[in-house]
């Protein structure tokens, strides 16, 4: 997932939607979902009053259970803000002005075609379904954005444990490490490799 997802993002978006108008709402929401790492049941009930273009965040307050009902996350962790990156942050803004007038009545960023709620199923049948056929890549679940993210805070980022926890929504650590523990393990690798390095460095000098 993380070749897929990763720099290679936008391409793949591209093989969102035969629709011009489809295209850019699930390029835009596989974007969205791979840079933020919310849970698909957040970004369903996102409303735009839920961003804060000026700081560049989007605050998580609410999800969607499995029976429908809408109501705040389960878990006090998963009440949280987002940071957001430059290019995310023009792209959103310019969705909002092109968003069609018959979605705009209930404030969602990713509404039906009539504005209501989109159920998840739909998202990953009519969006990255096809978008995963045409682009030729193994298949994954709309989950696999989010594990994306998460692979880019520990890669790339090298973020603490804790802060890790905190950006995903995790109520405790070992949820974080029993997700994501091989990344933790495959990144201990690495800096025992860059020690090893500066150590020969050092010693030679």
């Amino acid at each position: 997932v993380r070749s897929v997802v990763g720099h290679g993002s936008d391409s793949f978006s591209r093989s969102a939607s035969q629709d011009e108008g489809m295209h850019h709402f699930y390029a835009l929401l596989f974007r969205f979902q791979s840079r933020t790492g919310a849970r698909p049941n957040e970004t369903t009930v996102l409303q735009w009053s839920d961003f804060d273009f000026d700081a560049k965040r989007v605050y998580i307050q609410r999800a969607m259970n499995a029976d429908g009902v809408i109501s705040t996350p389960k878990t006090e962790q998963g009440i949280r803000a987002i940071e957001l990156e430059d290019e995310l942050v023009q792209a959103l803004k310019a969705w909002r002005l092109k968003q069609p007038l018959e979605q705009r009545g209930n404030n969602l960023v990713f509404p039906t075609r009539v504005g209501t709620v989109q159920l998840i199923n739909n998202w990953s049948k009519r969006g990255l379904a096809p978008a995963i056929k045409r682009a030729g890549v193994e298949r994954f679940t709309l989950y696999g954005f989010r594990h994306f993210y998460a692979s880019v805070l520990l890669y790339d980022l090298s973020l603490t444990d804790r802060k890790v926890m905190k950006m995903m929504g995790h109520t405790e650590i070992a949820t974080t490490i029993r997700n994501y523990g091989h990344w933790f393990e495959d990144r201990k690798d690495r800096d025992n490799d860059v020690r090893e390095q500066l150590n020969k460095v050092f010693k030679s000098a």
